[in-house]
């Protein structure tokens, strides 16, 4: 099976020397740029672990990483409407 991905954007926020990905990625495929839920090295699936875990596999690859305020990442990936039609947080967190 041929790579559909074919570009992968993550987010990051830098707040008092703390650095903070967002839960979306931005991706770039054969039909479109789309948004996607990502939490990078995340190495577990379905809650069993990943046995041949490759930073070169498409499921966990980076292509680039852009810092962001993450007041704006909804605007920065959604479509004009609000709120997105996407977003939300994959993992708990306190604080921003």
């Amino acid at each position: 099976m041929a790579d559909v991905i074919l570009k992968r954007t993550v987010f990051v926020e830098v707040a008092g020397g703390v650095h903070r990905f967002a839960d979306f990625a931005r991706v770039i495929t054969p039909l479109g740029q789309m948004v996607e839920p990502f939490i990078p090295g995340q190495k577990v699936s379905n809650n069993t672990p990943i046995q041949e875990y490759s930073n070169t596999d498409e499921m966990c690859r980076i292509d680039e990483i852009e810092q962001i305020d993450s007041d704006k990442l909804p605007s920065q990936l959604g479509d004009g409407f609000q709120p997105p039609l996407h977003g939300g947080l994959q993992l708990s967190r306190t604080g921003r």
